[in-house]
């Protein structure tokens, strides 16, 4: 059995191996604090002369398998869940000569942006060059003095959002109006999109907390920071993904002012979109965060606060969406791409006028 890394997202230290049973922990890298992003690459791991053969893969106690087990691929592009997890463990059954790749969640991949802009004849700009001189990718729609920001990937592990955004692009091709430019920047810590780092906590602060008063160390905040500064950004929306599980950590929730009338009636928009229909991700808007008095003031600078006082509407909005769902409102592609569009439609009726 041969276990890699050697991939875009790869990140895996192989702690012992038999025949049966892999036992794994992720790299922590250049970070702070622990946290649970994994991702790696089984190639012959069924024996000659068997039809199959399962393996089971272990970590060391700590929260590292997401509700479902682990995500699996064949082809870096398209994901399921082993739905085998026990405890923090999980197996697979392999066949003679499979390649599989195993991740805690759905990786979303430059790949997979490059393919959804060929297919719908986008062009793929460049934002700005990376600390690791990168060419960090972004594209436009329309072409309206009013710039509308998407963002995701702050934290590189959090591909939940970037899968959200392809699915409010996909809607914003299909009915774009006019006066606006969509400006999508789907990996802003593209070297540890690339990496395969954690990228939340980064040492000495990771790139969401790059918008304190000193100027920023990475170059895709300094960027965004030069944007916010121009004046020409209408309103901004920064996708993440929460922790691993558990209450708002399974569902979609936005960070939000209480007197925000008119980001509220968006929201309950698409709040009746995606409960109509059956092949989207809920969002159901009970576990919103509420910010009050903090919300320009958290214990760390963010993006959210740093445009919230620059974007000509006001609207500055985190969204968080979760990394596997729950039983109920399970996560896979097609849902949250449908979850995107919602979100889209609900802001063009009420917001993008």
């Amino acid at each position: 059995m041969r276990i890699s890394k050697d991939f875009p997202g790869g990140n895996i230290e192989v702690i012992s191996i038999t025949e049966d049973e892999v036992v794994i922990e992720r790299e922590l890298r250049d970070n702070r604090k622990d946290w649970f992003y994994w991702a790696f690459c089984v190639e012959d791991a069924c024996p000659k002369g068997k039809e199959s053969h399962t393996v089971k893969f272990s970590f060391a106690g700590q929260p590292r398998v997401a509700k479902f087990g682990a995500a699996v691929s064949h082809d870096l592009i398209h994901w399921e869940w082993t739905d085998t997890r026990e405890g923090e463990s999980f197996s697979y059954t392999f066949k003679p000569e499979e390649k599989a790749y195993f991740a805690f969640c759905f990786i979303y991949s430059d790949e997979m942006l490059r393919m959804f802009a060929k297919e719908n004849g986008i062009e793929i700009e460049t934002f700005c060059i990376s600390r690791k001189g990168r060419e960090v990718p972004c594209f436009r729609i329309g072409d309206g003095e009013k710039i509308v920001l998407f963002v995701s990937r702050h934290h590189a592990c959090e591909s939940s959002g970037t899968y959200l955004m392809q699915g409010i692009a996909k809607a914003c091709l299909e009915d774009t109006p006019k006066g606006y430019t969509f400006l999508f920047v789907p990996f802003v810590d593209y070297d540890g999109v690339m990496d395969g780092d954690q990228g939340k906590y980064r040492a000495p602060h990771d790139h969401n907390g790059d918008y304190g008063e000193d100027a920023s160390i990475y170059p895709e905040t300094d960027a965004l920071r030069k944007l916010a500064d121009s004046g020409k950004v209408w309103a901004s929306f920064d996708l993440h993904a929460p922790y691993i599980d558990g209450k708002e950590h399974d569902r979609v929730y936005v960070f939000k002012k209480p007197d925000a009338v008119e980001l509220n009636r968006c929201l309950e928009l698409w709040k009746e979109a995606t409960a109509k229909d059956e092949n989207s991700f809920t969002y159901d808007g009970e576990w919103d965060w509420i910010s009050g008095v903090n919300y320009n003031k958290p214990k760390r600078p963010t993006m959210r606060t740093y445009y919230s006082s620059r974007v000509k509407s006001g609207l500055a909005l985190t969204v968080e969406t979760s990394y596997s769902g729950s039983p109920d409102n399970r996560f896979s592609a097609e849902r949250i791409y449908n979850l995107g569009g919602h979100f889209y439609r609900a802001f063009a009726t009420e917001f993008f006028k």
